[in-house]
C-alpha cells in the first residue's frame, strides 16, 4: 500500500474514531431533562467524603415534591433538612457502567419547612474527582418520574439488553470452543464476552457485599476483560508470539494477586486511595498491548480487518485515558465514566471479525472437503485401475511362468521324441512313409507352438520368423514362389500369448491349404494394420493364391472340418475371417482388432 492511500485510511480511521467517541458522549447525556427547578450544588470536602449541599424553598403546592438526578456514580446518602431519605449502595472508586444511574428521591412533605430547606448529597470517595453527580432538579414528583423513566431505560434497561446480548455471544463462542478446542480464539472471545458483562452488572446486581470487594471485584473483571479483549485482538491478528504470551500472563496474575493481597490486608480507605492507580496500571497494560503489538501487527498489513481493529482499540484508549484523567483529578467532572460506553464497540467489531473468520473458515472448509472428495474420487479411480492392472500383470505373470513349463517340457520331451522317432523311420529306410509324414507334420505342428510360447521372442516378426522358414520349404519343395510381406509391422509391435498361437495356426492353416488344394503357382501372406471405416485399428492378415480358386461363401466340404476350425480360431481371438474369389486363386482374410 502506497503512502497517499495508507494516509486517506488514517483519516478515514480518525474521522470513525471521532464519530463513536461523539455517539458515545450523546450517549452518555441522553434522555430528556427534568421538568422542574435545576438544582446547584455547592460542594464540601470533608476528609474522606465529599458532601454535596443546597437550600431551597418550597411553593404552595399539593403536589408531592422529588429530587430527580440525572446520573449518580458511586455510593451516596441524601437527606432532607437532616434527615436520611435514601442510601445508594454501590462502590464509587471504580467506574463501571452500573455504577452510573439516575435517581429520583421523593420528598416527604412532613420534612419540608416552609422557608429554607437543606438537600445534601454525601459520599465517600477518593479522590474528590471521583464522585459525579449529574444534572439535578426539583419538582412536581409525577413529572419528574416519567424523566426518571425514560433515563432508567437508557441507564437500565438498554444495559441489561446489552449484558444479555453478551452473553448470549459467550454462550455461542464457548459452545464452538467445546467443539473446536484446538482453536483458542473462541475461548478467549468468551472470557472477554463475560469478565465484560460481569463488570457491567456487578454494580447493579443485588449482591449484598461489602464496598471493598465488590471494587476489588471490579476491578479484576476490568483486568481480565482488558487482557482477554487484547489477547483476542493479538489472535484475530496473526499467531501470537510465545514472549508476548509470556509477558501478559506474568502482568495479569501478578495484577489480580495484588488486587486480591490489597483487598484483604488494606483498610477501605486506603483500597479507595488505590483504586485510581491500580486503574490507571490496567489502562497501561492495555495502552502498552496496542502500543507493541496491535500496531505492529495491523500497521503493517493495513486491510478490512485492521482498520477496524486499529478503530476499536484507538476508541478504547481515549476514552480509557478520559477515564483516567478524571479518577486523577486532571479534568472537571462531567457526567460520569465513559469507558463503560467505549468498551461494547471493540466487543462487537470483535465479535463480527470472529464471525466472519468462522464463515470464512467454514466456507473455505466445504470447498476444501468437497475437492477432496473429488480428489479421493479420482484416487479411487486410480487404485481400482492398479488393482485391475496388478491383477492383470499377476495373471500375466502366472500364464508366462506356466508357458515357459510348457516350453520346456514340450521341448525337451515330446519334441525330442517325435525327432528320435523321425530320425529311427529315416535310418530304417522308411523316411517317406506315411507313418513318417504324420510323425513329420507333428512336430511341425510342435514347432509352431513352441515359436508362440517362445518366452525370448516378444514381437510379431520375430514369431512369424521361424514359420515363414517352414513355409518357404514347403512351398519350395510344391514349386510354389512365396512372398511374405511383413513390411508396415514394426520391429516392436506385439500380441498377446493368447492371440499369437491362433494366429499362426490360423497363418499356417490357411497356406498349407493353398499348398494342397489350391495347384496354384504363387502365395503371397501379408500382414499389415489398418483402420476401418469406425476408425478402429486393426491387423489384417491376408492369404493369397492363384490356384483353381474356391466357393467365395467358404463353405466346407463334408466331412472336412478345416475351414470351421479357421472360423472358431478367429472368434475366439475376438477377430474375423471370409474368404474372397480373386481372378484367379482365393484370398482369405483375417481381421483382429488391436488394443
Amino acid at each position: 500500500m502506497n503512502w497517499s492511500t495508507r494516509g486517506l485510511s488514517l483519516l478515514l480511521l480518525s474521522v470513525f474514531v471521532i464519530v463513536v467517541l461523539t455517539a458515545i458522549a450523546l450517549l452518555h447525556r441522553a434522555g430528556p431533562s427534568g421538568d422542574g427547578m435545576r438544582v446547584h450544588w455547592l460542594v464540601q470536602l470533608q476528609g474522606e467524603s465529599t458532601r454535596y449541599q443546597s437550600h431551597f424553598t418550597v411553593s404552595a403546592s399539593t403536589a408531592t415534591q422529588a429530587l430527580y438526578i440525572e446520573s449518580l456514580s458511586g455510593a451516596a446518602t441524601i437527606s432532607l433538612n437532616g434527615t436520611v431519605l435514601a442510601q445508594r449502595r454501590i462502590p464509587a472508586a471504580v467506574p463501571a457502567l452500573g455504577s452510573s444511574q439516575p435517581m429520583l428521591v421523593s420528598l416527604p412533605s412532613a420534612l419540608l419547612h416552609a422557608a429554607d430547606n437543606e438537600l445534601a448529597i454525601e459520599q465517600i470517595s477518593a479522590p474528590s474527582s471521583s464522585t459525579f453527580i449529574g444534572a439535578s432538579y426539583l419538582g412536581d414528583e409525577a413529572l419528574l418520574a416519567t424523566n426518571y423513566a425514560q433515563r432508567h431505560f437508557l441507564k437500565h434497561t438498554l444495559l441489561i439488553a446489552l449484558i444479555v446480548t453478551t452473553l448470549v455471544l459467550a454462550g455461542v463462542s464457548f459452545a464452538l470452543w467445546l467443539r473446536r478446542r484446538h482453536e483458542k480464539i473462541y475461548a478467549w472471545h468468551t472470557l472477554t464476552c463475560v469478565t465484560g458483562s460481569a463488570y457491567c452488572a456487578l454494580p447493579i446486581s443485588p449482591l449484598p457485599l461489602p464496598s471493598i470487594w465488590l471494587d476489588a471485584l471490579l476491578l479484576l473483571f476490568f483486568l481480565w476483560f482488558v487482557v482477554s479483549a487484547a489477547w483476542l485482538g493479538i489472535c484475530l491478528a496473526s499467531k501470537p508470539q510465545p514472549k508476548t504470551w509470556q509477558r501478559i500472563t506474568y502482568a495479569v496474575f501478578s495484577g489480580s494477586a495484588l488486587i486480591v493481597i490489597a483487598s484483604l490486608f488494606c483498610t477501605p480507605q486506603e483500597f479507595r486511595h488505590a483504586v485510581p492507580w491500580a486503574y490507571m496500571g490496567i489502562i497501561a497494560l492495555g495502552t502498552y498491548t496496542t502500543a507493541t503489538v496491535f500496531w505492529r501487527q495491523y500497521f503493517t498489513r493495513w486491510d478490512s480487518t485492521a482498520f477496524w481493529m486499529l478503530g476499536a482499540v484507538m476508541c478504547i484508549c481515549m476514552v480509557s485515558l478520559h477515564d483516567g484523567a478524571l479518577l486523577l483529578g486532571l479534568i472537571a467532572p462531567d457526567d460520569g465514566f465513559w469507558l463503560a460506553y467505549g468498551a461494547p464497540p471493540p466487543v462487537l467489531v470483535f465479535t463480527a471479525l470472529l464471525l466472519r473468520n468462522f464463515v470464512n473458515a467454514l466456507t473455505e472448509s466445504e470447498s476444501l472437503s468437497r475437492e477432496l472428495e473429488q480428489r479421493v474420487a479420482v484416487r479411487e479411480a486410480q487404485i481400482a485401475s492398479n488393482y485391475q492392472a496388478l491383477q492383470r500383470a499377476e495373471s500375466d505373470r502366472v500364464v508366462s511362468a506356466e508357458r515357459e513349463r510348457l516350453f520346456g517340457d514340450l521341448h525337451d520331451g515330446l519334441g525330442g521324441t517325435l525327432i528320435a522317432t523321425l530320425s529311427r523311420l529315416s535310418n530304417e529306410g522308411a523316411g517317406k512313409s506315411a507313418v513318417a509324414l504324420g510323425v513329420q507334420a507333428a512336430l511341425e505342428d510342435l514347432r509352431l507352438t513352441l515359436d508362440s510360447l517362445n518366452p525370448e521372442e516378444r514381437s510379431l516378426r520375430a514369431v512369424l520368423a521361424p514359420l515363414r522358414e517352414r513355409l518357404a520349404n514347403v512351398c519350395a519343395d510344391a514349386e510354389i514362389a512365396l512372398v511374405f510381406s511383413l513390411s508396415s509391422l514394426d520391429d516392436g509391435f506385439e500380441l498377446p500369448k493368447s492371440q499369437t498361437l491362433h494366429l499362426l495356426r490360423i497363418v499356417q492353416e490357411a497356406a498349407m491349404n493353398a499348398v494342397r488344394h489350391a495347384e496354384g503357382s504363387s502365395l503371397r501372406i501379408t500382414l499389415h494394420r489398418i483402420t476401418n471405416d469406425e476408425g478402429a485399428k486393426q491387423l489384417e492378415v491376408l492369404i493369397d493364391d492363384n490356384g483353381r480358386g474356391m466357393p467365395a461363401s467358404g463353405d466346407a466340404r463334408p466331412g472336412h472340418y478345416g475351414l470351421a476350425n479357421l472360423r472358431r480360431r478367429a472368434v475366439q481371438i475376438g477377430g474375423g475371417i471370409e474368404w474372397l474369389a480373386l481372378q484367379p486363386g482365393t484370398r482369405v482374410r483375417l481381421t483382429l482388432p488391436l488394443v
